[in-house]
């Protein structure tokens, strides 16, 4: 940051140099500082996009979101071909809940470049949010059209597909991963999806990738758990599954219930038992360990 100040000081009309150092200041958490700079940049370069758009940023960071939106309503006036300004105008209607102006936002950024994946993805983010599925999928699929890489429409894709119950769901999901190959979340829909069209193998294989990248996922090692004991009806290793995740997780009451099951299965009726109530006592609506319960002391 000194070598910065001291570059700054001899070039202090250098707009670039200024809103440097606000990413920096940013970065550190020095919120008004970076501001300032980033004011600073404007000043110096009033027609730049880029000066208001790290304000902006910064100012939803700070959770500032009407602030930054009545920044950039004047914003837009001064450079009015923005598009990345279009685009986040767009967005924080939607975080607004305003999906029509959402949608009139990221048409109005289509106007400059039809090509456009981010507008695309906010469209379909809008359609989806006011009902219009059909729409969504339309405009996610157009967002991959122009982006291949773009991870944010393979997921939403992969969750609606999901949600029909269309096989195809894995595939976009698969994409995802694809592009973000490291992403948690990703991999573990893309495992569930595999594992709800009966592809085992390759759902497990899923699981254990999310385990190598993070080796306490409880939700991948219970997934496992399930499909060895439920799919796979290995009691064995379902158990040693469950065992791991309520290691991890005590209170999991499914992980609970699923362990207290395979000692229903081992002939440890005591063990099961307790379980079961284990379960029942800080999640008395749980259907199954209530049925555990009922079956082994009126059976």
């Amino acid at each position: 940051m000194d070598s910065l100040n001291t570059v700054i000081k001899g070039d202090p009309n250098n707009p670039a140099l200024y809103a440097l150092r606000g990413d920096w200041r940013a970065m550190e958490g020095d919120n008004d500082p970076a501001l300032a700079d980033f004011n600073r940049a404007i000043e110096l370069d009033s027609l730049n996009d880029e000066w208001y758009l790290k304000k902006a940023r910064l100012l939803i960071d700070m959770k500032e979101i009407g602030r930054a939106k009545s920044m950039l309503d004047k914003a837009i006036y001064i450079v009015p071909s923005s598009v990345g300004m279009m685009l986040l105008i767009s967005e924080i209607y939607f975080w607004a809940g305003d999906y029509q102006k959402c949608i009139n936002w990221s048409n109005a950024a289509l106007g400059f470049d039809k090509y456009l994946a981010q507008a695309y993805y906010l469209k379909g983010l809008a359609h989806k949010g006011s009902g219009d599925t059909s729409m969504a999928v339309s405009n996610f699929r157009t967002a991959v059209e122009q982006d291949p890489d773009h991870f944010n429409s393979f997921i939403q894709l992969g969750q609606l597909f999901e949600i029909a119950q269309h096989p195809l769901a894995s595939d976009y999901y698969a994409n995802a991963v694809r592009v973000q190959p490291e992403n948690v979340e990703a991999i573990y829909a893309y495992g569930l999806s595999l594992q709800t069209k009966g592809e085992i193998e390759k759902a497990k294989n899923q699981y254990f990738t999310i385990l190598g990248l993070e080796p306490n996922n409880f939700k991948a090692i219970y997934n496992l758990g399930y499909v060895n004991l439920i799919l796979e009806e290995n009691v064995d290793s379902g158990f040693y599954y469950f065992e791991k995740v309520v290691q991890i997780k005590p209170n999991y009451d499914n992980a609970l219930y699923n362990l207290g099951y395979c000692y229903e299965l081992k002939g440890d009726k005591e063990k099961a038992l307790n379980h079961y109530r284990k379960v029942l006592s800080f999640s008395a609506s749980h259907t199954l360990a209530a049925q555990g319960v009922n079956r082994l002391t009126n059976g």
